[in-house]
């Protein structure tokens, strides 16, 4: 985004980095929009790179040294938007549209003469794909507004200026577009005001945080009441698979060593050990009694825990 505008419009106006970085994420919507309706005229893929974010007065916009071809969308008689295409890309994608070649292309971008018939085709044109991306993309920024309209379709920057925005500054994004391996400019306008508007639907509403319940000691209370699935674990080992298949009724697989009396057994929950301790016998039941001091001669990695 640039530094002068950034400047402008969060000293001046007011507006927040938020909304700043909701219109620039506009902008590329509005450009992708674009460049698939130009695609699907031409015929061929139209790319678009190198957004610019730019404050400039309406005269500034309109008096350029290239040749662009104007359209200017609005409600009632008051411009909303306005897109300037470079004549150069206007010729290749109408010629493209009729059946030009790559070649031919290529040359369009050198020479972006058109022919009265195609003048009038891009008039028609134009308007059709641009008016689309619009009511797709920026519905939300014109929300309380209806009847956008084309106010004019032209090439020059004379029609253009007596029918736009006057002397009032415009917020502009502009890319580079290429189509057939030649590049161009491609920019649309709003008028800052309008912009000013509708600040508060620039930026994404915030989701209210919801207020924390008084009731924690239900939910641990719910917390401590879910079950799991605790096993008792008396060793583990690795075999081959072709030691496994030998094994048999009456095979004896070595574990580990006691070191002691009575085994240790590790209560585990998802591999992970919670407690040792040992089974015992009691009323012809095996219980696991837990043992909360952990013996050193542990081998296992799990010393310490308890």
């Amino acid at each position: 985004m640039h530094k002068g505008l950034l400047s402008a419009l969060s000293e001046t106006w007011g507006l927040k980095p938020a909304e700043l970085h909701q219109l620039r994420l506009l902008g590329e919507r509005l450009f992708d929009d674009l460049s698939e309706g130009l695609s699907a005229i031409a015929g061929h893929p139209v790319s678009v790179e190198q957004q610019k974010l730019e404050l400039e007065s309406s005269g500034d916009f309109f008096a350029q040294p290239k040749p662009y071809h104007f359209t200017s969308l609005g409600f009632s008689d008051e411009p909303a938007i306005i897109l300037k295409i470079d004549l150069a890309l206007a010729s290749i994608i109408i010629k493209a549209a009729v059946g030009g070649d790559v070649a031919s292309l290529a040359a369009a971008a050198d020479s972006p003469a058109l022919t009265p018939i195609e003048s009038r085709v891009l008039a028609r044109v134009a308007p059709e794909v641009f008016i689309g991306a619009v009511e797709r993309v920026l519905s939300g920024l014109f929300a309380n507004r209806e009847g956008l309209h084309v106010l004019f379709s032209s090439e020059g920057a004379t029609a253009a200026a007596e029918s736009g925005a006057g002397s009032e500054q415009l917020v502009v994004a502009s890319v580079k577009c290429t189509i057939a391996g030649a590049s161009a400019k491609l920019a649309f306008a709003i008028p800052l005001p309008i912009v000013i508007q509708a600040r508060d639907r620039l930026a994404p509403p915030r989701q209210e945080r919801r207020p924390v319940e008084r009731g924690t000691d239900q939910v641990r209370n719910a917390l401590l009441g879910a079950r799991m699935e605790l096993s008792a674990v008396l060793g583990s080992l690795a075999m081959s698979l072709g030691e496994v298949r030998s094994l048999g009724p009456g095979s004896v697989v070595l574990i580990q060593k006691l070191g002691r009396d009575i085994p240790r057994v590790a209560l585990r929950c998802n591999d992970r050990a919670l407690f040792f301790g040992t089974v015992v016998e009691d009323a012809g039941w095996y219980r696991f009694l837990v043992q909360p001091i952990l013996m050193e001669e542990s081998t296992d990695g799990d010393r310490g825990r308890t």
